[in-house]
């Protein structure tokens, strides 16, 4: 009012005086300091730099992540920091595995900091599959305590160069968006996190996230937008666990979740028109050490409808996509 005011009392043009407010609306909107405005020359100036940072491998191992997965890197051309990334799967085809496997990979492979947050499992739990992971000890050995002295000095070994990696770990039962975005702000004030696995999106408690006046798939939808947001403001990647519907093909409580992630894999099992299909497009048997594949069902910038074949050893909760060490 003051500044209207202020433009009759000089005569402005209604144009200056309505630029001037919105300029004052926009200062003190709290996203707009998060905005950022480019000219065409900023852009282009922009476009060289981007170009030149990939091109610059310290640089560009610093905006991404790579896994031990050659298949998996060509095809995703890595985790890219500021997306979101959906990993699904039916019951029981090993998600919450694989989503271990990369939270390995990005540590020991890429060297990041990792935040894994937990809501099915127990601490000792957890634990036991990181031994079964790194030490390759069988998962149902350990829980029957059949394991061997060589296997338990072998456990030790890998417990000790795990303690000098950055996978920090929290186990929240009754998860709620607004207990997974603390910790996410906390943990990267404290350790400067760059890779998050939400471990999963079924469990969290959405009752107590949002109003009762949406329904559950738009509650799903606005998480997935929420953590999607949270990944751009802290220049993270967050990788959200997520189960698919009974049909196998769309995402349980809400499909609409997937327009909000940059990148989709699905994990399912080879099924017999997978061996059909591959033997359509190759003329080659498939051979049944693939057991599973990891499917990009959605890819803003990388390879959309890659199919990449793994081989999952449940039994040491190993994958690879390597055709040597599957054989």
């Amino acid at each position: 009012q003051t500044r209207i005011a202020k433009g009759l009392d000089n005569e402005e043009s209604p144009e200056k005086t309505y630029a001037a407010i919105e300029t004052l609306l926009l200062k003190n909107n709290s996203s707009s300091s998060k905005r950022t405005y480019l000219s065409p020359k900023d852009m282009a100036m922009l476009m060289i730099e981007a170009a030149s940072e990939r091109m610059d491998k310290t640089k560009r191992d610093n905006e991404v992540m790579f896994t031990s997965y050659k298949q998996i890197n060509y095809a995703s051309g890595g985790l890219e920091k500021g997306n979101l990334v959906i990993l699904s799967a039916g019951s029981g085809v090993g998600k919450s595995a694989l989503a271990i496997n990369l939270v390995r990979d990005v540590a020991y492979v890429s060297k990041k900091s990792v935040l894994y947050l937990n809501s099915e499992m127990t601490n000792k739990q957890q634990a036991q599959r990181y031994n079964s992971l790194l030490a390759k000890v069988s998962h149902r050995a350990l829980r029957n305590g059949e394991i061997t002295d060589k296997q338990f000095n072998k456990i030790q070994q890998v417990a000790d160069d795990f303690s000098k990696r950055q996978i920090h770990t929290i186990t929240i039962p009754d998860m709620q968006l607004s207990h997974v975005v603390a910790e996410i702000k906390r943990m990267k004030a404290r350790s400067n996190i760059e890779f998050v696995v939400v471990d999963y999106i079924g469990r969290m408690d959405i009752s107590k996230s949002f109003g009762k006046d949406l329904q559950e798939w738009q509650v799903m939808e606005q998480i997935a937008r929420d953590l999607k947001n949270l990944a751009l403001e802290l220049n993270i990647v967050i990788l959200m666990v997520a189960q698919l519907s009974s049909n196998g093909e769309t995402l349980a409580k809400s499909s609409s979740m997937k327009n909000e992630c940059d990148l989709w894999l699905n994990l399912k099992r080879v099924g017999k028109e997978d061996k059909k299909n591959y033997y359509d497009a190759t003329h080659e048997k498939l051979e049944d050490w693939w057991n599973v594949i990891l499917e990009f069902r959605k890819a803003r910038s990388a390879q959309f409808g890659a199919k990449v074949l793994m081989h999952f050893y449940g039994d040491e909760l190993l994958f690879t996509d390597d055709e040597e060490e599957a054989k």
